[in-house]
């Protein structure tokens, strides 16, 4: 005699099955990279005593991000910032590549590229009365 199984449990098989696919598929779509261009704050840290900043600071570059697709959503880049260490500043024209930023953003992640490349800020001494 053979046995006949439930309708219940054979559809219950295939939609299990059809989640498992799916759900396979989602991983490998999700984990495939891609590219991303995203407006960044400026941040200008460690300006030495006895200087001070003549020109205006720059607002935001424009950075591609490479990486995994989940993490290039929104959320995972609010937090991003280009972080300008000005320690090595001294009086008159300097001039800072984005290379020397530092983004706080996943490890994951990386920087392609920048817009402008160049940083350009003027410093001054401060007069000590």
């Amino acid at each position: 005699m053979s046995e006949t199984r439930p309708l219940e449990e054979v559809y219950g098989v295939k939609f299990l099955a059809v989640l498992l696919a799916l759900l396979i598929w989602l991983t490998v779509a999700v984990e495939r990279s891609g590219e991303v261009t995203i407006p960044v704050p400026v941040n200008l840290e460690r300006l030495p005593r006895g200087i001070r900043m003549v020109s205006p600071p720059p607002g935001v570059v424009q950075v591609t991000v490479s990486g995994p697709r989940i993490l290039l959503a929104r959320p995972f880049l609010l937090g991003a910032r280009c972080t300008l260490d000005l320690a090595s500043a001294v009086p008159g024209s300097m001039s800072f590549t984005t290379n020397d930023c530092r983004y706080d953003m996943d490890g994951e992640l990386k920087v392609v590229r920048a817009i402008p490349q160049t940083i350009h800020l003027d410093f001054a001494a401060v007069d000590a009365k």
